[in-house]
């Protein structure tokens, strides 16, 4: 388990480098980790955690899902081909425009990516489950709780969606943005901007920046660590 929050820690340090060009490394790995547990969600002293969550999980819709491909009109990125793609399940639609995969390896990544989101359009879990470590862990932003262990990730992930669907502002989009991956031997990065649309009695949107970490086991890759950090988009009077 130790070396599998370091692994995380590391893979992190790669992912606030690549957004944070002015990181300073000469100020000492101690430093480093530090600040990337606290910025980062990895369990720290003063870090809640859960391992689990209620025994009573809901049922989820078992949705149809439509599957479309979504052309990169992204001019800058030259590495691959690889496209992007949108899933209409029910009344949502959930897309990613202009992934970015820096090589061959990076596009099993982001095709594992797509799987997760393929499984959770369609309310199956199970599958969800096929590709996440066994220790993978979630930073619950709203609580400041770590959440550890495929169960307790896949049952938070259930509470959620449940809540979505039953909400009389029910989730209607969500987006993933430029998505880039990049691979470091059996640990991969996913950066993106995510963006959702919750419609209904009450409209809202909210963006963030996302970091999915994966590791590959067996040449599987699966999802070791997610971190999210949503804000309430709020329109600007004109």
């Amino acid at each position: 388990m130790a070396s599998k929050y370091l692994k995380i820690t590391l893979a992190l340090s790669c992912a606030v480098y690549m957004a944070s060009p002015r990181l300073v490394f000469a100020e000492g790995a101690s430093i480093m980790v530090q600040d990337i547990t606290e910025k980062k969600g990895i369990a720290t002293a003063s870090t809640p955690v859960t391992t689990s969550t209620s025994n009573s999980t809901p049922e989820l819709k078992k949705n149809v899902v439509i599957e479309k491909v979504l052309p990169n009109t992204n001019a800058e990125s030259h590495e691959t081909n690889y496209q992007g793609w949108q899933f209409d399940s029910g009344d949502v639609k959930i897309s990613c425009v202009n992934p970015n995969a820096a090589c061959t390896e990076s596009e099993q990544v982001l095709d594992t990516l797509k799987i997760l989101f393929r499984a959770y359009s369609k309310g199956d879990l199970e599958t969800a489950g096929q590709y996440m470590d066994d220790d993978c862990t979630t930073f619950d932003e709203a609580s400041k709780t770590l959440i550890v262990g495929k169960k307790a990730v896949l049952d938070d992930l259930k509470q959620k969606i449940h809540g979505w669907e039953v909400s009389d502002s029910p989730l209607i989009s969500y987006t993933m943005d430029h998505p880039y991956a990049k691979v470091n031997g059996d640990m991969a990065v996913v950066s993106f901007v995510a963006i959702k649309a919750f419609g209904g009695k009450h409209p809202q949107e909210f963006k963030s920046h996302c970091t999915d970490i994966f590791k590959k086991e067996n040449g599987k890759w699966k999802k070791l660590h997610y971190r999210s950090n949503w804000k309430e988009v709020v329109a600007v009077a004109k």
